[in-house]
C-alpha cells in the first residue's frame, strides 16, 4: 500500500533512543482492555493461516520517525512513540513480504476504517489475494516508556492493545471478534529485521489462535468435551444470569495474582494445562487450555475420569451421570507452587462475578459491554 524509501529506512534504523532511556522508569497507564476477551464466536469449520488475509490499518506518516539534529550534528529521535510507530510500521511490511509466513498481511490506511465491521470491509480495495477470510485488525500502544539495559544487552518491551475481527467473505459474515493486551518486543535499541516480527506482527498472529484451534475443539466436542458458560443465561436482556449453568459439570477458575500493566509480571497469572482422558477418542484424550487470571473454562464433560495436568501438578475428577458437578480454582500456593481447591457452589458462582470465560463470550459482571471497552468497530 505504501513503501519505505531506502533512505528512510537508514533514519528509522540510526536514530537514537536518548528518550526511550530517560523515560525507562515512568509508570504505565492502565489498559483500556482485559489481557483476552472473546466478544463473538461463530466459527463453524476448521480454519487455516493461509485461509486469511489480515488487513492491518498503518498511518503512512507514523512511517517516518520525528527526529531532529543533536548537539553532535548526529540524526536523533524526538520522541519514544514515533520511533516506536516506525519501528511496528516497518515490521508489518516486512512480514507482508515474507515468504514464509502464512497469513497474508496487508498494510492498510486508517482512512479505511469504519464504525461498523460491515462497512469496513465493504469499504476495502478488492482483495489481490483471493483469500476467504479478512481479518481486521486495530492495534496500538499503551505506552512506548521502557527500554532497559543489563549485561547482556538491551531491549524494549511495550504493551500493544490489539482488537481482531474475522469476516467470511463467502457466509457473509463476522465469525470472530476479540480484545487483548499483550507484550510486543523488540531486542536491543535498534530496528532489526531479524526481530521484527514481535513488534506486533507475532502478537496479531497469536490473537488469531483462538480460530485456528477449532479443528482439535470440535472434535473433542464430538467426543464429549463441550465448552459452555459457567451462568445460565438471564431472562432480562442486558444482564448478566445469577445461577450457575447446570449443563456445565467442571468450570475451572484461575484465580492467580494478576499484575497490572505497569508491572513486568503482568502476565504472570496466565498458564496452560491439559485434561487427558482414556474413555474418549481423538483430541479429546488430551485437550490443551490456556487461560488467564480472572477467567474461567466451563465444559459439559461426558461421564468418566479425567485427569488435569497443571506442570508437576495432577489432580482427578470423577464426572458421574447426573452426578453433582464440580468447580476447582486453582492459585499460587506455598513458595510459588500450585495450589488447586475444590469450590462450593456458592464460592463457585461468587467467583463468577469477577471472571471472564477464556473461550467463549459469556455475559458476567466484567464482561462487555457491561464492563465499558473503547471498541474501535461494532456488530454486524
Amino acid at each position: 500500500m505504501f513503501l519505505l524509501t531506502t533512505s528512510l529506512r537508514r533514519l528509522a534504523a540510526s536514530a537514537a533512543l536518548l528518550l526511550l532511556m530517560q523515560g525507562a522508569q515512568a509508570a504505565r497507564p492502565q489498559s483500556e482492555f482485559p489481557l483476552r476477551e472473546v466478544l463473538l464466536s461463530d466459527v463453524a469449520q476448521p480454519i487455516e493461516r493461509k485461509e486469511i488475509e489480515v488487513v492491518v490499518f498503518i498511518a503512512p506518516e507514523s512511517c517516518t520517525p520525528k527526529t531532529h539534529e543533536s548537539t553532535w550534528g548526529t540524526i536523533v529521535s524526538s520522541d519514544n512513540t514515533s520511533l516506536f510507530k516506525s519501528w511496528a510500521c516497518r515490521a508489518y511490511l516486512d512480514t507482508a513480504k515474507d515468504p514464509k509466513e502464512e497469513l497474508a498481511f496487508v498494510p492498510m490506511p486508517p482512512a479505511f476504517k469504519r464504525p461498523s465491521i460491515l462497512d469496513t470491509v465493504q469499504g476495502l480495495p478488492a482483495s489481490t489475494t483471493g483469500r476467504r477470510y479478512v481479518a481486521l485488525i486495530d492495534w496500538k500502544y499503551a505506552d512506548t516508556t521502557l527500554g532497559k539495559c543489563n549485561s547482556y544487552g538491551c531491549h524494549s518491551s511495550l504493551i500493544m492493545l490489539i482488537e481482531a475481527v474475522v469476516y467470511d467473505r463467502v457466509a457473509g459474515k463476522t465469525i470472530w471478534h476479540s480484545i487483548e493486551t499483550t507484550r510486543a518486543t523488540m531486542k536491543d535499541l535498534h530496528y532489526d529485521a531479524k526481530e521484527a516480527r514481535s513488534m506486533g506482527p507475532l502478537n496479531v498472529s497469536i490473537a488469531l489462535n483462538g480460530i485456528m484451534g477449532h479443528k482439535a475443539q470440535h472434535e473433542a466436542e464430538e467426543q464429549g468435551m463441550r465448552r459452555t458458560t459457567a451462568l445460565e443465561p438471564s431472562n432480562a436482556p442486558g444482564q448478566a444470569g445469577t445461577v450457575l449453568n447446570r449443563k456445565a459439570n467442571l468450570i475451572l477458575f484461575n484465580r492467580m495474582p494478576q499484575e497490572t500493566v505497569d508491572s513486568e509480571k503482568f502476565e504472570d497469572g496466565s498458564t496452560f494445562y491439559t485434561i487427558e482422558t482414556s474413555h474418549l477418542q481423538g483430541s479429546a484424550k488430551k485437550n490443551l487450555y490456556y487461560h488467564d487470571s480472572r477467567t474461567h473454562v466451563a465444559l459439559e464433560l461426558a461421564p468418566g475420569t479425567y485427569e488435569l495436568a497443571f506442570y508437576k501438578k495432577r489432580t482427578t475428577v470423577n464426572i458421574k451421570e447426573n452426578g453433582p458437578p464440580v468447580y476447582l480454582s486453582f492459585d499460587t500456593g506455598f513458595m510459588s507452587s500450585l495450589s488447586v481447591n475444590e469450590l462450593s457452589p456458592q464460592k463457585a458462582l461468587e467467583l463468577t462475578q469477577d471472571s471472564l470465560n477464556a473461550l467463549l463470550p459469556e455475559l458476567t459482571p466484567v464482561a462487555y459491554p457491561l464492563r465499558a471497552r473503547k471498541l474501535q468497530w461494532t456488530q454486524p
